[in-house]
C-alpha cells in the first residue's frame, strides 16, 4: 500500500464516521469500499510514521545520549546536520534545538 493509499483509506474512514458516528464501510456514501484488512494496513502505516516522528528538542532541556549527527536548529533558524560530541557535550555549531536525522528514503517493495 502506497502512501497516497493509506491517507485515501483513513480520510474515507474520517469522513463516514464524521457523517454518521459509526462506519460499516459498505455504505452508499463512502468513496471507498473497503475490507478490514486494507483499513488495518493504513492504519498500521499510520501509526508506523508516528512512531518515526520527531520533534524539536531544545538543547536547555535536553542533549543527545549519543555522539552523532542530528539535525540542528541554530540562532537564526537556519536548520543544519551538526555533530554532537559525547567528550565537550556540546554540538559542533551554537544549536539551540537538536532532532533525530529521518530515516533514509528506501523504496516501497510492495
Amino acid at each position: 500500500m502506497t502512501r497516497e493509499e493509506a491517507q485515501a483509506v483513513i480520510m474515507n474512514e474520517q469522513k463516514c464516521v464524521d457523517r454518521a458516528n459509526r462506519c460499516d464501510r459498505n455504505c452508499a456514501e463512502c468513496d471507498l469500499v473497503m475490507e478490514d484488512s486494507v483499513i488495518n494496513n493504513a492504519y498500521s502505516m499510520a501509526i508506523k510514521a508516528l512512531n518515526g516522528w520527531s520533534q524539536w528538542i531544545p538543547v536547555e532541556d535536553r542533549l543527545p545520549e549519543k555522539p552523532g549527527k542530528y539535525l540542528v536548529t541554530v540562532q537564526n533558524g537556519n536548520v543544519y546536520a551538526g555533530t554532537f560530541d559525547m567528550v565537550s557535550h556540546k554540538f559542533q555549531c551554537a544549536a539551540t534545538a537538536w532532532m533525530e536525522l529521518p530515516e533514509p528514503y528506501r523504496r516501497d517493495e510492495s
